[in-house]
């Protein structure tokens, strides 16, 4: 360890002028120790925001191999005993003991492996008595540790941490980032089942929207901006009744530009009927009411509102806004039977725009979400060649994979080779047997 170290300490010479000086300063024991011991314990441990045994409960099968095979394997269990006691005494009494911007204890994850290891001794017994209970719970807690730690993968740690108050996802159950990054991978997969299976009752919002300006917490899908054409699709409750619509768009694009030219279609084609109405008499904010029979609304109806586009950075020289805007649609309501459907949005994400900061495809809450936030779903859907694709999937997840193959193959053979060994007792009885009848009993 001696090379690494000296280097190290070379690194922060050359850095900040004193070897045991990092980048992220000198420890003030006055001031940076000042947490009560019990609140960051409990937290390190048991708290449903950075607690240990809930975000990798697989601990508990080392703890268990502890007390079950302390006597054959007391060098392991005294190392992971030492290991977490010495960090939870440290990491207890610092004031940011839960390094947040982490998925679970940041600080605890060098000790997961070492407390892991009389996880052997578990396993042992486990091989030994075949205890299908025992056997069962083991695997139950492997099984949810996994998904534990699969959903910062599916959802990236930080989404919910930049939403959310420090105190409560810390210290309150119901507040827990397991269970609401349970509950955003939920809504991102309703979100994309809506593309492909939309429900009945419902308008789908599927192309040429902005987003929404409405409250964000309270989820106004409206009012919102369209470019220059809008696309809705109708999914009625009963395919056999006519449906009736009124939309309220805005035309506030500044004086001296022209009123906007606009027109409702239905599957391409202008939509015969549509009532107009202007009202505020100045040609700003129309009504507009159709109906749809039941043949044109049956198979989903796909409603168009076109008209022609502005643009505010172009045409006000003020507005930093660099879009190209049709309407600002205030109201949809389209009902059946008297009854209205459900305003749903399935909008396709936009495409990265060279130099642009907020992009799309980061993991912050954006108007539009991917459906995980991993590395090989934003390779695919970065819009780069097909090519490169392949090339980048191959090389980033290659060398995983085969290391995966590599350890199953592994514990194969280790399996193959345990069941081809006769079992402990059953050599010891035979070398018994065999210094029996030789008479070297001693």
């Amino acid at each position: 360890m001696a090379l690494p170290l000296a280097l190290l300490m070379l690194y922060n010479y050359q850095l900040f002028g004193n070897p045991l000086t990092s980048g992220y300063g000198g420890l003030d024991p006055s001031s940076e120790l000042g947490v009560p011991w019990q609140e960051g314990l409990i937290g390190l441990t048991i708290g449903t925001g950075k607690g240990l045994l809930l975000y990798s409960p697989v601990v508990l099968l080392g703890l268990a191999g502890v007390a079950l095979r302390w006597r054959q394997q007391w060098r392991e269990a005294l190392l992971a005993v030492l290991m977490l006691a010495v960090h939870l005494a440290f990491y207890s009494r610092l004031n940011y003991w839960h390094g947040d911007g982490s998925w679970g204890p940041r600080y605890m994850v060098f000790v997961v492996p070492f407390v892991l290891l009389p996880a052997a001794g578990l396993l042992a017994v486990l091989a030994a008595h075949r205890h299908r209970l025992a056997i069962g719970l083991t695997g139950a807690v492997v099984v949810v540790s996994f998904c534990i730690q699969l959903l910062p993968v599916l959802v990236n740690y930080n989404t919910y941490i930049a939403l959310s108050d420090q105190y409560a996802r810390l210290f309150f159950p119901s507040a827990s980032p397991i269970l609401h990054h349970t509950r955003i991978a939920g809504e991102r997969i309703q979100e994309w089942l809506l593309h492909y299976i939309p429900p009945r009752d419902t308008v789908v919002l599927r192309e040429g929207f902005s987003y929404s300006e409405g409250d964000r917490a309270a989820n106004d899908m409206l009012p919102r901006w369209t470019y220059g054409a809008a696309q809705m699709q109708v999914y009625p409750t009963n395919p056999e009744a006519p449906v009736s619509g009124r939309l309220v768009v805005g035309d506030h694009r500044p004086w001296p530009l022209e009123r906007a030219q606009f027109q409702l279609l239905l599957n391409g084609q202008p939509l015969e009927g549509v009532e107009r109405t202007d009202l505020t008499g100045q040609n700003i904010m129309w009504e507009l009411r159709f109906q749809l029979s039941p043949e044109q609304a049956r198979s989903g109806a796909l409603l168009t509102l076109q008209s022609d586009t502005w643009n505010p950075t172009r045409d006000t020289q003020d507005n930093p806004r660099n879009e190209d805007l049709g309407l600002l649609v205030e109201t949809i309501e389209i009902e059946q039977n008297g009854a209205a459907l459900a305003v749903r949005e399935a909008l396709p994400i936009p495409s990265t725009r060279p130099g642009r900061r907020d992009l799309w495809l980061w993991y912050y809450d954006s108007p539009y979400h991917h459906l995980v936030d991993t590395w090989w779903w934003y390779v695919m859907v970065s819009g780069l060649p097909v090519g490169m694709v392949v090339l980048l999937l191959l090389l980033i997840g290659g060398p995983g994979l085969a290391m995966m193959i590599i350890g199953l193959r592994g514990v194969t053979h280790a399996e193959r080779t345990t069941a081809a060994t006769p079992a402990a007792p059953e050599r010891v009885a035979a070398l018994r047997l065999e210094q029996e009848q030789s008479g070297n009993v001693s």
